[in-house]
């Protein structure tokens, strides 16, 4: 049966903010929000999160894989080391995270396997990997023995591929709950409304949220593709706009084995990938459609996911749908995250991370809870 509206399964929420004042404010409770919350407040500096819902928005919908190699296509060049870097993080971040809320956490999909559907198809992710190669990223060749034992039931025509061992993927709405835990535990508090503007107050900063005025001395706009609140004037407002991208849950029928590891393919010329869950559930993703704020399921874009999903791995067939979810990737026109201080000093952005929010999560929080520790020793 497909769901309707879905909220994360957890029963950690942010406690509600009592004071008015604040070191620093984060407007937005995705995973790139919460994280870097979780990591100011381990530095002492006291932060609430103004967001609506937090932890059911993009990052509540998305695929949750780590492609440090796999993301690394011919426009990122310049972004290897930092996709590398962005996914050896998740390891002692992983670790910590699970330390935090008293149980341990792990990988949904330990490594990744790279194949192309046809001949041309084959021949495009040929072609890729002795791109990545070629910059130093490691991916194994593998043949169709090695397939059928990490993706069973794989289609015929697929021959063989390539294993990128570094590359995982994380049940994303496990994440997302396990930051709530952690952000409660440690002192987050939140208020959920939405932001309508911040503003200069001395040296600091007034963020309004339905009527009620918060005071900060730093803010962090982490608002995925959601539309910016107003800035101050000295603030140069960056342009992030949503890309919408189709996903699926399915449950496979009881006895038919399922992929042990994040299947990234080309089929027929469009991108598609399989990421299995801890919970024996498979996530099949994900269209990629600007169409503005509109998070309608189009039948075009289903029919497109399951054509080539069934085409890939064929028990796709049997599965039953659990639900079918819109998400709007945040992104800019170079597909480059912003991240750091605005023009406006304190004053933070994390936005555009596009395909990569749970791979730079890690990095981004630790980034940003640096730069504003640093300031706050300088002030």
């Amino acid at each position: 049966m497909l769901s309707g509206p879905i909220r994360p399964s957890t029963t950690a929420t942010l406690p509600p903010l009592n004071d008015e004042v604040v070191d620093t404010v984060i407007i937005g409770g995705g995973v790139i929000g919460l994280a870097t919350a979780w990591r100011l407040s381990q530095r002492g500096i006291s932060v609430a999160v103004v967001d609506p819902a937090p932890g059911t928005g993009a990052s509540f919908v998305a695929g949750g894989m780590l492609g440090g190699i796999a993301e690394t296509g011919f426009a990122e060049a310049d972004a290897a080391s930092t996709h590398v870097i962005a996914r050896d993080s998740w390891d002692p971040f992983l670790e910590e995270l699970g330390v935090a809320i008293g149980r341990p956490l792990s990988y949904a999909a330990p490594g990744t396997v790279m194949v192309g559907f046809d001949r041309s198809d084959a021949r495009a992710i040929d072609q890729l990997i002795t791109f990545q190669r070629g910059l130093g990223l490691a991916a194994r060749s593998i043949d169709r023995n090695e397939l059928d034992d990490l993706v069973p039931g794989i289609g015929r025509s697929v021959r063989s591929g390539y294993f990128l061992d570094r590359d995982a993927a994380v049940d994303n709405r496990s994440i997302v709950g396990a930051l709530l835990e952690a952000t409660t535990g440690a002192g987050v508090r939140g208020v959920n409304e939405i932001c309508s503007s911040v503003s200069r107050a001395g040296s600091g900063f007034i963020v309004e949220a339905e009527g009620r005025e918060l005071h900060a001395s730093s803010v962090v706009i982490a608002t995925g593709a959601a539309l910016l609140p107003d800035l101050p004037d000295s603030t140069t407002p960056p342009s992030v706009y949503p890309v919408g991208g189709v996903i699926l849950r399915l449950q496979p029928m009881r006895g038919v084995p399922m992929p042990s590891v994040v299947v990234r393919s080309i089929v027929r010329g469009r991108p598609i990938y399989l990421v299995p869950r801890p919970d024996g559930s498979l996530v099949l993703g994900a269209t990629a459609v600007e169409r503005g704020f509109d998070v309608t399921v189009h039948a075009g874009d289903l029919h497109q996911l399951l054509d080539d999903g069934r085409t890939l791995l064929p028990s796709v067939d049997e599965c039953a749908v659990l639900d079918v979810m819109t998400g709007l990737r945040p992104t800019t026109q170079s597909h480059r995250p912003i991240v750091g201080q605005s023009s406006t000093p304190g004053l933070y952005f994390a936005l555009g991370h596009y395909r990569n929010g749970f791979l730079l999560a890690p990095a981004t929080a630790a980034h940003l809870a640096s730069l504003i520790a640093s300031e706050r020793r300088r002030g």
